[in-house]
Order: structure tokens, then sequence, then C-alpha cells
């Protein structure tokens, strides 16, 4: 399989460099052409154009989705996510340019129309107020207004969260931020929420980019990427898009989440640093966390850099009910099966570094480079008392004798990384628009670190059960046993599991905007392909000592530590846990001593060890057309996908022993999928859109 991804890498390599030679060739014609005053067929046509960026006088920063229309006509546009717009199809001579933007003045300006060409208009526009004598309204905050604009003009069903919004609430990681969102909900893990789903469909069903720029998976066993792991200062908005178009991937099956961080703000200099602090009462530690983010423009060089970093300590506590069903006599009742207090101490690190650079070629041409880098470092201790009621006897729904009492200690560290570099271009060519950009992703799963310790008591306990409430149901040990006997707590197992997995992603995409006229409706036709390969593997281990084989026998009390800890409002008793340090320092001098499960081992691990390969040749084309108050956007993608993996498989012999691991491929899968997409908007009025997707 290396040979074949070395081999494709390289096809990709050629693919790379001779669409970037290609295209910069054609844009350097063009615009030679174009400037050197070389007639060409466009300068027979009674029209020209107009091209240019719109911003933020007080601030500087480029303001997308504003509206841009010729006055007295219906040719217009909205800005893209730099402020910037193209108008074609406009007759020659003198016209009045209109810009509006919500929260902003609207702004009217005279501009002259050269038939044949382009001409370039940037301007910024002025925040709008109201005074009340010494009142003083503002409309609205500035990145609200950016995301309350790109919703409203944006082709698809999107919702954008803003940097005030997130700068609102206390959302410690991407996730987090968007769970206000309607239509998206939020799965929670300790305290935090860890994984998102949009309209009903798990992480696995939605794409994760970086300013438009896929990223790879960080799942184990899926196409998932871990937006959790990010910290919110890394960005200036975040955009959830429940409908595609057909120049996003296809694989986006509930929506995708594009991720804009920190952009170059034109003119002005950017310098934020941000630090804060907090406690933990239930940890009794301290939470830490800082970014900074600098920019400027230096000729004709735009750059911006951001470094962030969080550290989040936190302790949790659960209580997990198991129920069943016995018959006393009087039909099936419900009885509590099993209970379960836990204590988890978990200390989460995140840290990021993103930087973004555009080089302006012209007021027509730019190049730009962007990269991020970003890390998640998780370390947890659990604790955990598990009350195993059915495995003993039901006298009563109320009393249970013989039951089952142990301890299970869990050490846990993971580290999930994610890096993306980006470079690309953009050119205006006159009769059309052209961008382009290739890029590498590289996602990582890793766990160094996950063990068990597990105790079973000797002796056996009775317990009263109370179940009136269901929530908080409730046991009491009512035959003296004491779950403080450390010395009874017998070894039972020792397990440890270790897990990688890595995701390369190598991409090339190319797209080419024309626009067109029909009738008095402003619109473009808009080209493009990806080529998209990925690389993905997971190598994971667990192993399970059952039996040790020392002198003496094995016990808790070796390595006890006491724990008072009342949970839940003081509801249920923790009991001790154990010194780690200690108890892995003392494995790992004996391994010898312990015994291996080796079926269950190989049970458990080699059947997910693969390697997987996919590759993706996509192309679309797309329509974007307003007829009066109705804005269409129609096309179809096209995506070849050709994939291999490779697995394995375990056999057993007939009495259940492990007898081999055979590797096997799986046939190589190639097909075609055609995807027709239509997004419709209608102008109810200024501020208000109904819309429809299919």
């Amino acid at each position: 399989m290396k040979k074949n991804y070395s081999l494709r890498t390289s096809k990709l390599c050629i693919f790379v460099l001779s669409t970037l030679f290609t295209l910069n060739t054609l844009a350097s014609n063009a615009l030679d052409t174009r400037d050197s005053g070389i007639e060409t067929d466009n300068e027979l046509i009674a029209t020209g154009g107009v091209t240019g960026r719109i911003s933020d006088a007080t601030t500087g920063e480029y303001l997308p989705g504003a509206t841009v229309v010729i006055k007295g006509t219906r040719i217009g546009t909205a800005t893209d996510i730099y402020g910037s717009f193209r108008l074609q199809g406009i007759p020659a001579g003198k016209q009045t340019i209109v810009v509006s933007y919500l929260g902003f003045e609207t702004l009217e300006q005279e501009i002259e129309i050269v038939e044949g060409r382009s001409s370039s208009f940037s301007a910024t526009l002025q925040e709008s107020f109201s005074t009340l004598g010494e009142v003083v309204i503002t409309g609205i905050m500035r990145g609200q207004s950016r995301a309350f604009n790109q919703q409203k003009e944006g082709e698809n069903v999107r919702n954008i969260v803003s940097s005030e919004q997130i700068e609102r609430f206390p959302d410690n990681n991407i996730t987090e931020a968007v769970k206000r969102i309607p239509g998206v909900s939020t799965e929670p893990l300790r305290g935090e929420a860890a994984a998102i789903m949009i309209r009903g469909l798990p992480a696995s069903f939605h794409t994760v980019t970086i300013n438009n720029q896929r990223v790879a998976s960080t799942g184990a066993t899926d196409r998932a990427t871990n937006t959790a792991i990010l910290n919110t200062d890394m960005v200036s908005a975040i955009e959830v898009s429940k409908t595609i178009t057909p120049d996003m991937d296809a694989d986006a099956l509930s929506g995708s989440i594009n991720l804009v961080t920190r952009r170059p703000v034109g003119d002005s200099r950017i310098f934020n640093v941000t630090a804060g602090s907090g406690y933990n009462n239930m940890s009794g530690r301290p939470q830490w966390i800082g970014s900074a983010t600098y920019g400027e423009r230096q000729g004709k060089i735009d750059w911006v850099v951001n470094g962030n970093f969080q550290k989040d300590n936190r302790a949790t506590e659960d209580i997990r009910h198991d129920w069943g069903v016995q018959d006393f006599g009087n039909g099936n009742q419900d009885v509590l099966a099993g209970l379960r207090p836990s204590f988890y101490e978990t200390e989460r690190q995140r840290m990021g570094f993103s930087g973004q650079l555009e080089y302006a070629i012209s007021d027509r041409s730019s190049l730009y480079f962007m990269g991020n880098f970003n890390n998640y470092d998780e370390y947890e201790i659990r604790n955990d008392a598990r009350h195993g009621i059915s495995n003993g006897d039901y006298e009563s729904p109320t009393l249970a004798t013989g039951a089952r009492y142990e301890k299970v200690i869990r050490e846990y560290n993971r580290l999930t990384d994610l890096y993306s570099l980006n470079a690309g271009g953009k050119h205006d060519l006159g009769i059309a628009t052209l961008d382009y950009n290739v890029g590498y992703s590289f996602g990582s799963f890793n766990v160094p670190l996950r063990e068990y310790y597990a105790f079973r008591h000797s002796d056996k306990p009775d317990y009263s059960l109370d179940i009136s409430d269901r929530e908080f149901g409730q046991i009491q040990i009512v035959n003296g046993f004491n779950p403080n006997e450390y010395d009874k707590m017998r070894f039972r197992y020792y397990e440890r599991r270790r897990d990688d997995v890595k995701d390369n992603d190598l991409f090339s995409t190319v797209n080419l905007q024309i626009p067109y006229s029909l009738g008095d409706n402003n619109a473009f036709i808009q080209v493009g392909g990806k080529y998209w390969l990925k690389s993905k593997s997971r190598e994971m281990l667990e192993q399970r000592w059952t039996s040790f084989n020392g002198e003496e026998n094995l016990t808790m009390a070796q390595f006890a530590t006491d724990n008072d800890r009342n949970m839940i409002g003081g509801r249920y008793w923790l009991g001790g846990s154990i010194d780690w340090e200690a108890g892995k320092e003392f494995f790992n001098t004996n391994e010898a001593l312990f015994g291996l499960d080796e079926d269950r081992m190989r049970e458990r691990s080699d059947p997910n060890n693969y390697t997987a390969n996919e590759t993706v040749l996509a192309a679309y084309a797309l329509t974007d057309i307003t007829f009066g108050n109705l804005h269409v956007n129609a096309g179809v993608r096209m995506e070849q996908v050709i994939n291999s993996y490779e697995g394995n498989r375990v056999i057993f012999d007939d009495n259940g022993n492990y007898s081999a691991t055979q590797a096997i491929k799986a046939d190589d899968q190639n097909y075609i999928n055609f995807f027709p997409m239509v997004n419709l908007k209608y102008q109810i009025d200024r501020m208000s859109n109904l819309r429809f997707a299919w």
C-alpha cells in the first residue's frame, strides 16, 4: 500500500505543478492582454464591469455579505468572505453604485464604466447610529452585523456565530460555541460539549473546513473531525451550512462547519492580547486561558498570526444505574441491578497557532498562504465503585443478598493533533475570475496511556434497595460488609490499551467563475474540480492480564489511598483509590508474573487495525442567477471515488483458542456518483427571506 500511495502522491504533485503553471500562465496572459490595451472580443460589447472590496471604515476589516448593486438596474451581488465583489454586464458610461450593509450607512457613489473593461472600486462604510439627546444608540455589533449579512445574502441555508457571540459565552471549544444554533445539538462529555450533530445526524455525516479548505479526520473508526479539540480563540467566526452547493464536498450529508480564522485587515494594524484565569471548586485547581493576535500590511503583503492556549482542570461526578426485572409472584417488577458511582479528575490542554499571508500582485490578482496547528492533550483519572447487585439473589424488591463489590481505577491520556497548510491564488481575468488551491492536512488520535486496575472484594455484601426516586436509586449495606478492607480487595485484572490513528490528506482545487446576463438579470456560471487523496491507518492494542503468580496474593492494599468522598449531594459513597505511580511501577517490575489473556488480546486488537486509501476526483458546474426577488443557485457535482482497504481476520480453533491472524484486502471500489443540487431564496422584504433546498 505504501508503494501505491507514493505513486498516487507523485501523480498529485505532477497534477498540482502543471495546474499551477497553467493557471498562472493564463492569469498573467489575461492580465497582460487587458492592461496592454490589446483589443479583445470583450471590447466589442457596449458594457463593462467593476470589481472591488468593501471594508469597515473604523476597523479596516473586510465586510462579507455586503450588497452591491447598480442603481436603477437588477445588476447586483454580495461580497465574499474577503469583502470582494465583481459585477459584469453594466452599461458603459456613468453609473451609480449602491453599497448597503446591516448596521452601516448606505453608500451611493458615481463611477465611470468603461466599455469592455473592468473598473476598480473600493469603499469603506461608516457604522450607523441614532442619537436621542445625550443618548447614543448603536444599531448592532460589527461581528454580529457581518454574521447577519452573510446569513441573509448567502446562497444556501447557513447560520453564523460571530466573534461577539463567541466572546459573550464562556465556551471552551468550537463544539460548545455552536450548540445554540437551531438544528445543531451536541453530545456532552464530563463538563464539555464533545461532538456536534447537525440535523440529528452524527459527527461523521458533516464535513469540517478551515477557511473553506477541508481538514483531516481525527476519528478512530469514522470520518469525523473532533472540533472539541479546537479553542474558540483561534476563530473570528463559525459558519454552519445546513445545505450544500455543488462547489462543496458531496459527503457533507448533514451539512458543513467552516471555521474562519483571524484574517488580514487591509491597511489597519491589529494587536490583541487576552488572558484569563479561574478556579474549579470541585477539582481544587486553577484554569488558564490566553491568546494573542497580530497583523498588518507591509507593502503588497497582508499578514496575520494568532496563538492561543487553554488549560482546563475539571472534576466530574456521575452515577450510573443498571435496571432489570424480577418476578416475586405478582408479575415482573423493575429492580435495581447495578450501581456505579464514578469520580473523574480531568486536565485538558488546548494549544493552537495559525497564520495567513496574502500577496497582492495587483488590485486584480493575489496569492495567499495559510496554515494552522492545533494540539489537544487530555489526562484523566477515573475512580469507579461497582456494586453488582444482580450478581446476588433478590429476596424482595428492596433486598438483595450475596452481591458483588469491585473497584476499577483508570488512568487515561489522549492526544489529538490537527494541522493544515494551504497555498493558492485568485485572479480577475476580465471575462472570468479564477481561483485555485493546493493543500495538505494531517489529523491524528493517539492514546499513549490507558490503563486499568480492577479489584474484587472477597466478601459478599447484602444491600437494601430504595428506588422510590428512580433518578437517584439508593442502596445500603445491611450485613456488616466493609468495603474499606483493602486486603480483601483481590486482584482481578490489569489492562493496557494503546491506540494510534493517522490521517493524511492531499488535495488540489480549481474554480472558474464566468459572469453573464440573462435580460436584466445578473448571473454567473461556475465550474471547477478537485483532486483529493486520503490515507488513513490505525494501530490498536488492547491487553489484559487476568492472573498474578507471585508468592503472595495481590490486593488493593499494596497501592490503596483513602477517599471518603460522598458524591451527588452526599447520596453516594465512592471509596478509596490507588497510587497510580506505585501501581504501574509494581506491574512493570513484575510483568512476567502476570498472566496475559492472549485470546482476548487478539480478538480485541487485530480486527481493529487497518489501512485505508481513498482517491476522489470531483467536477462540478453551477449557475447562480437572480430573477427579481428570486435567487437561484443550481448545479450538479460529479465525484469518482476509488478506495482500498486492508485489515485483519482473527482465526480461532474449535476450542475457542487463538490460532492465527490473517491479513485481508477488500476488493478495490471504483464508482461515480452525480449530485444535483438546488438552493432557492425568495426575498420577501429587506430583512426577510424564504428558502428552499434540494
